[in-house]
Formats: structure tokens, sequence, C-alpha cells
């Protein structure tokens, strides 16, 4: 991400996309609304190179996959505190509580600790790891929501779409037909 530290583009998506979650969000599922954040997250990463320590390759393997895995766990959670419903119009929103804010603080110390791991180890662990666990956190947030919303169905719908699919590009995919009431809660 040439000039600007790995850490504060982390530490400011980070920090922009909680604060937003705070906020009710209609929840696309459309594939290039949730997944192109953590692909490009994921390509300048990669790009950039030097996510394992050529030193020590194994151990610093297992702390990237660890802090993947524990970015994937937060988004997880977030998306089981988050506020999900349906509207009159049969539109889906997601709201965060502030349940969300403790998820993304215990996440985010989570995620920490491969880091101290490989300080006390010796081992060099870049913040390129951090960038591939917010990629994480990212899709399994919006692939969980998703789930809420419409099943499995809309999100392999949403994937279809992506590659040309019968829906085509910006088609709505109510999965539980016509809005009734208020807002229907969602699990």
């Amino acid at each position: 991400m040439g000039g600007v530290p790995d850490g504060v583009v982390v530490l400011g998506i980070a920090v922009v996309v909680a604060v937003a979650q705070l906020r009710p969000q209609r929840v696309s599922t459309e594939a290039r609304a949730w997944w192109v954040l953590p692909a490009v997250l994921v390509i300048a990463t990669v790009d950039e190179g030097g996510l394992t320590d050529p030193r020590h390759r194994t151990v610093s393997a297992l702390l990237l996959v660890a802090t993947v895995l524990a970015g994937a766990a937060t988004g997880v959670a977030w998306a089981w505190t988050a506020r999900v419903w349906r509207d009159d119009d049969g539109a889906y929103w997601a709201r965060g509580r502030g349940a969300t804010l403790a998820v993304w603080a215990v996440g985010v110390l989570v995620g920490a600790v491969p880091h101290g791991l490989a300080a006390l180890a010796g081992v060099r662990h870049g913040n390129g790891t951090a960038m591939l666990a917010l990629a994480a956190t990212l899709l399994t947030r919006s692939a969980v929501v998703i789930l809420r919303t419409g099943g499995l169905g809309a999100l392999l719908r949403s994937a279809h779409d992506a590659h040309g699919g019968p829906y085509g590009p910006g088609h709505a995919h109510g999965a539980y037909g016509g809005g009734h009431g208020k807002e229907q809660a969602l699990r």
C-alpha cells in the first residue's frame, strides 16, 4: 500500500466500518457489494508480499492462519450481534448494537495475540496479516448477515449473480415473500 503504513490503513478501515455498523444499513445480497472490500484488502496484501518470515516459515504460517481465523471468528460473532430486520418494502436491514462494539474490542485483542506471540518468538509478523484478518472479518460478517436474511439460497444466488447468473445485476432476491407488518425481525 505504498506510502501509508498498513497498520494505519487497517485501523482506519476498521474504525469506519465499526462506526458505520451502529447505523441502520440496507443489506445487499448483490455479490459485488459484500466481497469487493475484502478482495481489495487481500489483493493489496498479497501483492505487497512478505506475509511469512523466511527464517521461520512454519511458525509464521501458523501465526498467519491463527490471525485470519481470529478475524473470521470476529466476523461471525459480529454478524450475530447485529439486529437484522425486514421493512414494509421487503428490504433487509442490519444495525450493530452495544454488543457489536464489544465483539470488535475482543476481536482486536484476540487478533493481537498472534502479533505478541510472534514478537516474543522473534518471528516477523507484519501488518499484512492484520489486513488479511480484517478481510476475513468483513467477508464472514457479510456472509452470515446474508444467511440470516435469506438463508443459503440468498448467499448462493449472490455468488451466482457475480458470474452472470440468471437473476442479473441488481435483481432483488426476497427470500420470505412480501413485507408483512412494520418490521419483521429475523432470527
